[in-house]
């Protein structure tokens, strides 16, 4: 059958503003959605969305921010890189962590130690959260964004999360080729750079 039919696929839930691009992981509560696009820019909110289709605003991210990773563990929302504008010329270079139980905030903002990044892939892996690919972000032509794809797997060590108000990265790989989530990427391999 077709995969795309429309008794297959059914509208659960309608977000309180349109919504692309966004972080996301899933919970026990539900799903976790922070940030994202629309046609009026980069956003600030998240929100949750239960199992029943409820919606609830979560405490916002402290700035707007699209094409970040994200992931959920042990009830902390971890939300990685982004652009905040779609101007910006470099991705956000930090690891956002929100606790679910906590929802009003604060988030807590540590420095990523790797390549700042949007459109990466997260996972949580063996007591390690990951961060695959995605796309660094520089100033080309006319001031315009422009992105150089990432072929790197770096994973830091989520226990030292605790107290640590920086980042250590524990394991690193490169890739056979570049990843970046939903993005479209040039055939030419020469192009690609990693920090690894």
């Amino acid at each position: 059958s077709d995969v795309c039919s429309s008794d297959l696929w059914r509208r659960c839930v309608e977000l309180p503003e349109a919504c692309a691009y966004a972080a996301f992981g899933a919970s026990p509560e539900g799903l976790v959605l922070a940030g994202g696009a629309n046609a009026s820019g980069h956003l600030r909110a998240v929100y949750l969305v239960s199992p029943s289709g409820e919606v609830r605003a979560l405490c916002e991210l402290p700035m707007p921010l699209a094409y970040a990773a994200g992931v959920v563990d042990r009830g902390k929302l971890h939300v990685i890189g982004g652009q905040t504008a779609p101007n910006a010329t470099r991705a956000e270079p930090q690891l956002l962590t929100l606790d679910l139980a906590h929802a009003d905030g604060p988030w807590v903002q540590r420095p990523w130690p790797s390549a700042d990044r949007i459109l990466a892939n997260a996972s949580i892996l063996d007591g390690k959260l990951w961060l695959i690919g995605g796309c660094s972000l520089h100033e080309g032509a006319q001031g315009v964004p422009e992105r150089t794809y990432l072929r790197d797997a770096i994973a830091l060590q989520l226990s030292t999360l605790a107290s640590a108000s920086t980042v250590e990265t524990c394991d690193q790989m490169l890739l056979p080729h570049a990843i970046a989530g939903s993005a479209d990427r040039k055939s030419n391999t020469s192009e690609l750079q990693s920090p690894c």
